[in-house]
């Protein structure tokens, strides 16, 4: 069973990347994409992948806010792929500004804040809150 369900998530993770890829031309599998985003057992790689499908396809992808506030609190790759959605999403986003805030905040308090990756990660998370705000 288990080589099934390793060949399983590869499959699951191949298809992600190419509706990711395609983007909104993807339009029909936006609902089953806006519920694998909120699924949070699972894997890590595989729910990026879902986060980042998602945000392929902009404003449309509206219903899946709920999930990818979800996605801010898990793993570092699922956070940063749904602070990206969430900025394509746009204006629609706006329940998620306060999440989007507390999560600047944590990435402010670790102990190596001043790394240039995490000093980029909350640069990131302004220019989102900035998209969704509806300022340039």
């Amino acid at each position: 069973a288990e080589s099934s369900r390793g060949y399983h998530t590869a499959f699951c993770y191949f298809g992600l990347k190419a509706i990711s890829d395609i983007g909104d031309d993807a339009k029909g599998a936006l609902p089953a994409l806006v519920r694998l985003v909120g699924v949070s057992r699972w894997a890590s790689n595989l729910r990026h992948l879902a986060a980042q499908a998602v945000g392929s396809f902009g404003p449309a992808a509206k219903d899946a806010v709920p999930g990818l506030r979800d996605c801010l609190h898990a793993g570092p790759d699922e956070s940063v792929a749904a602070v990206l959605a969430l900025g394509n999403i746009g204006p629609a986003a706006i329940d998620a500004v306060p999440d989007l805030l507390r999560l600047k905040e944590t990435v402010a308090g670790l102990p190596n804040a001043s790394h240039p990756g995490l000093i980029a990660r909350r640069e990131m998370i302004s220019v989102t809150i900035a998209k969704i705000q509806g300022r340039p």
